[in-house]
């Protein structure tokens, strides 16, 4: 995780009291978007802020996660199948679906709830 500044540990203070999360005693990370797989919705270089407490997959929220060496921000979509796609916002990146096996390499660090894009 990387380190931040005043102004967005204030902006992130402000968004997790608006996901009704103390800030002085919730689980949460900052780290930095390295690529641009969810762009446009989360742009390369972003802070983000991670609720390292949710780990639950819930359909349409992005998730930092690690699977096979790649580390980095994917929807998580349980299939009826059982199986379980990762899916990017960019169309440039294809979506990965994952076979019960596969699940077992797969860590969800935490539920991204905030982003802030860098200035220029």
């Amino acid at each position: 995780m990387q380190e931040h500044n005043d102004v967005t540990t204030h902006l992130l203070a402000e968004a997790l009291l608006l996901e009704g999360l103390n800030p002085d005693s919730a689980a949460f990370a900052l780290d930095h978007v390295t690529d641009a797989s969810m762009e446009p919705e989360i742009p390369a270089g972003a802070t983000i802020g991670v609720d390292l407490r949710s780990q639950d997959v819930c359909q349409e929220t992005p998730y930092l996660v690690s699977y096979s060496g790649f580390r980095g921000i994917r929807y998580l979509k349980r299939r009826s199948d059982g199986l379980l796609t990762l899916k990017s916002a960019s169309p440039e990146h294809r979506d990965l679906t994952l076979k019960f096996g596969e699940m077992l390499d797969l860590t969800v660090i935490g539920r991204v709830f905030y982003w802030e894009a860098r200035a220029n």
